[in-house]
């Protein structure tokens, strides 16, 4: 390995800091840039030729994107009337999935950008300075962050996302709002689905926010997971040995529960429209278990897939240590044999005082870590901890359904 100039603790704060120099060339950090930066500066929810962010600034993009998709919801439908209509079902301010998804989700997923892509470029400084990589792929490396940054804020991604939640929007929205079922969303309950005032907002301005916003993470997801599809090609200098059984790249895994953000965002927005059909149609909860753990695995699937590419060198890594480690320990071993167990008359008084029982036992020790490699550097306190963030949504409801005797029974259960 060479000597590699540090990559500087702007990796650890992204926003305060837009480039790091490694081997004399300035290299942007590539987290610290995404789907519509240039939109979100040019109408002011970030600083002009910059995209960095503080939590004021994060708060006020929060507050006036949540305000954009639910505020002209309350004043179009109460206009016509339909804020508060006969009946809670056809009323837009008794409606759990607008709550859930625009004044919950949303400014969830707006929020937790920060977490995510601080996450990130954390785990890509502590890689860059550890020495896994040889001196001959470190400008491919830089190349790579290069290519990472501009394909975050790819016009065309910008446009395809856009483009699915549009196309999302007007296709399930009919399992959503019925247009044969009188709601909020329609002037009629005849079948023709005429929308009202604040159902168009919704389908043009509202829903499509969220589904952007929901498809943001989605693809910082997949350019996280190319970027590292790319370093697993690398030459890597892994160590079998490593306490942590995964060749040292376990603290990759730190990325899993940054997606917390998204789990309760995804979570809150599905919980929402169970609630929906759940307490104004009489559907049983349930009916909705395969829903639940669908997104439950779809939040997994995102944070845990772009780990995956790295089970090649870690594979590689194994099948290097099942043979060097593995001779050396035979080596060893026989020597040990040879002078303690065949030649007994060697073990003395002062044989356990011996340094070679502490050595073998040493290297016995490193092998074991070496042999017993986990080949997905993901721990399950991190897979457990997005399961309870996607869960967490759905517990009011699951309380709600309950008659007052069970809880009342659990409730004793915990405390007694």
């Amino acid at each position: 390995m060479s000597a590699r100039m540090p990559y500087t603790a702007g990796w650890r704060v992204p926003y305060s800091v837009r480039a790091v120099e490694t081997n004399g060339r300035s290299i942007a950090n590539p987290f610290d840039a995404g789907p519509y930066a240039r939109l979100q500066q040019a109408i002011g929810l970030l600083r002009r030729g910059t995209l960095r962010r503080d939590q004021w600034t994060e708060r006020r993009r929060a507050v006036i994107v949540a305000a954009i998709a639910w505020v002209p919801l309350v004043v179009l439908s109460a206009i016509q009337g339909l804020a508060i209509g006969e009946t809670a079902s056809q009323s837009l301010l008794f409606d759990f999935g607008v709550y859930s998804r625009y004044l919950i989700a949303i400014p969830l997923l707006l929020l937790g950008e920060r977490l995510l892509l601080a996450r990130l470029s954390t785990i890509l400084g502590t890689f860059a300075n550890s020495g896994f990589l040889r001196q001959v792929d470190e400008r491919r490396f830089d190349e790579l962050l290069a290519s990472t940054r501009r394909l975050l804020s790819h016009p065309a991604a910008e446009i395809g996302i856009v483009a699915i939640a549009y196309v999302t929007t007007i296709a399930i929205n009919g399992t959503q709002y019925r247009s044969d079922i009188a709601n909020w969303t329609n002037t009629t309950s005849d079948g023709m689905g005429a929308l009202s005032l604040a159902g168009y907002w919704r389908a043009f301005v509202s829903q499509p926010l969220y589904l952007i916003c929901i498809g943001a993470w989605l693809w910082r997801a997949i350019v996280w997971g190319r970027l590292l599809w790319s370093v697993a090609r690398f030459d890597l200098v892994l160590v079998p040995a490593h306490p942590d059984l995964t060749a040292g790249l376990l603290f990759m895994s730190r990325s899993v529960p940054a997606f917390a953000p998204f789990a309760l965002a995804v979570g809150a927005g599905v919980a929402g429209g169970i609630a929906e059909a759940v307490f104004y149609h009489g559907r049983h909860t349930s009916d909705f278990y395969a829903t639940v753990l669908l997104i439950v695995g779809i939040v997994i699937a995102t944070a845990v897939f772009p780990l995956l590419p790295l089970i090649r060198p870690i594979r590689l890594a194994a099948f290097r240590a099942s043979i060097e480690y593995g001779e050396l320990a035979s080596r060893l071993g026989r020597r040990f044999d040879e002078r303690w167990v065949r030649d007994r008359r060697s073990v003395t008084k002062d044989a356990l005082a011996a340094p070679d029982f502490s050595a073998t036992t040493d290297l016995y020790s490193i092998t074991a870590n070496a042999l017993h490699i986990r080949l997905i550097p993901v721990d399950f306190r991190s897979v457990l901890t997005l399961v309870i963030c996607t869960l967490l949504p759905f517990v009011p409801i699951v309380i709600a359904v309950l008659p007052i005797s069970t809880l009342m029974h659990y409730g004793a259960k915990l405390l007694l």
